[in-house]
């Protein structure tokens, strides 16, 4: 959910309390080059919006509610990053998933003293848009003038990138790279 601040201007709130419409969500996801390590070149993305029964993002987010992490995926089992977890199911006791993408990405490996980088051909890039929607209206509420995020906001947004070489984590930083941009559509209550 981006902020939305208490003011007069557009995209700002006259109250705290809004009617969300939809939110549009922009993402990009990047592989980059040079990858010097050949286990690294293959990576599977997977991009979740996700609640957690009986909670709210804002509480999670503040720590007041756990995130139940180590119970996120099917039969009560931690994310760790692997293969195995690409495919596994989300734990649907635990959570509710509102979208779901998953993208294998692959770009070249560069060995030797020199690297190979000609731009932009040798990247792996994906870029998804899509709208969640919230039929009549979700009212939500802000607790203080100055917040700038609902306090009884359900959704969050989380992603993983796994290799697909013969080790379960990439070997140095990860080389998927992600931003992404948020916009919500709603009214003063």
């Amino acid at each position: 959910m981006p902020g939305i601040a208490q003011g007069d201007n557009e995209y700002e709130r006259s109250g705290n309390q809004i009617t969300l419409k939809k939110i549009v969500v922009n993402a990009y996801y990047m592989l980059a080059f040079p990858i010097a390590d050949n286990a690294d070149t293959r990576a599977l993305v997977r991009h979740i919006i996700i609640k957690q029964k009986n909670s709210n993002a804002s509480n999670i987010l503040d720590g007041t509610t756990p995130l139940l992490g180590n119970n996120i995926l099917e039969n009560s089992s931690p994310y760790t990053g692997g293969i195995t977890d690409y495919n596994t199911p989300i734990n649907k006791n635990a959570f509710t998933v509102r979208k779901q993408i998953k993208k294998v990405m692959s770009c070249p490996n560069s060995q030797g003293a020199t690297n190979q980088n000609t731009g932009s051909i040798n990247k792996s890039y994906f870029m998804v848009t899509y709208t969640l929607t919230f039929g009549k209206g979700k009212k939500l509420n802000y607790r203080t003038a100055g917040s700038s995020q609902p306090s009884d906001f359900d959704y969050f947004l989380m992603h993983t990138a796994s290799p697909m070489g013969e080790d379960t984590f990439f070997h140095n930083t990860s080389p998927v790279y992600y931003t992404q941009t948020v916009t919500a559509y709603y009214y003063d209550s």
